[in-house]
């Protein structure tokens, strides 16, 4: 048999301990830096999905707040052409001027009942005195103190005027009947503009999907005839022709578009609906105008 020297003997326990030593720090570390990565993931999960609940939960909220500030104030998201004839007659400035001058009417026809009746006047006075005076039986001074007090009521009754009273009443009747016929008046043709209005809004939204239908035909046929150009079955005429149309097409989209926008402006311009806020319209009338107008095409 063969003996191992003792140098070798400890070169080979020190390189087992150090290999030990080794193994266990390479799979400390291993470990902690698995543990790590593991433990940031899962916090970067948990944190992800609580931010989406979060966010969906403030959506929510959010939303719901708004359907009921826009319930409170009493506007429907979609508006008919009812709500918005009863939202014109609300808030039109004419009729609230015909409205104002119909109460100047009643005024003033109360005015004339009361000038009918009897007009009474009172009254009170008073009046204090002081100061010395000679006494006439002992010719002395003596000090004075008076007080005197008046009261007064007095009532008067026309008994005749010529009938102006009686006129002045007819007359204030009268106005307040004209006030009542010019409020509804002034009432129905509010309502009849804002139908004009609505139904202009729902025919230029109609042109304008007509005209951008029209335009991508266009730009189709634009891109169909040049490349019948480069193989040469259209002319150099062709593709003008159709860039002209195409042309044409675009200033007509523009067209419809200002048309439209000058038609939302005067519906709500005879609203009294604010400018800047958004107004959509009810999306059954838009289904029974397309109706209408795929008919009328068809016809």
């Amino acid at each position: 048999m063969l003996g191992l020297k003792p140098m070798n003997g400890l070169r080979l326990v020190n390189g087992l301990s150090l290999g030990l030593v080794n193994g266990l720090r390479l799979g400390l570390m291993n470990g902690l830096r698995l543990g790590l990565m593991n433990g940031l993931r899962l916090r970067l999960v948990n944190g992800l999905s609580l931010w989406l609940m979060n966010g969906l939960r403030l959506g929510l909220m959010f939303g719901l707040l708004l359907q009921g500030s826009q319930a409170a104030q009493g506007q429907p998201p979609t508006w008919t052409l009812d709500h918005c004839v009863k939202y014109a007659l609300q808030h039109n400035v004419d009729v609230r001027l015909e409205t104002r001058t119909l109460e100047s009417y009643r005024i003033e026809h109360t005015q004339s009942i009361g000038a009918f009746l009897p007009s009474v006047q009172a009254s009170i006075g008073a009046q204090y005195n002081f100061g010395r005076a000679v006494d006439p039986e002992t010719n002395t001074y003596t000090n004075v103190n008076t007080f005197y007090n008046s009261y007064n009521l007095q009532t008067s009754l026309p008994v005749f005027d010529g009938f102006s009273r009686y006129n002045d009443l007819k007359a204030a009747r009268a106005r307040v009947l004209m006030g009542k016929q010019g409020l509804r008046a002034r009432k129905d043709e509010v309502a009849q503009q804002v139908m004009r209005d609505y139904l202009d809004v729902l025919y230029y939204e109609g042109a304008v999907r007509l005209a951008t239908e029209k335009l991508r035909e266009s730009r189709q046929l634009l891109k169909q005839t040049q490349v019948m150009y480069e193989v040469g079955t259209k002319s150099a005429t062709d593709v003008a022709q159709v860039q002209a149309t195409l042309a044409a097409d675009v200033y007509e989209v523009t067209h419809q578009q200002n048309l439209l926008t000058h038609a939302w402006m005067a519906l709500k311009q005879t609203m009294n609906f604010p400018i800047g806020d958004s107004l959509r319209l009810d999306t059954l009338w838009r289904s029974s105008s397309d109706e209408a107008t795929d008919w009328v095409c068809s016809v």
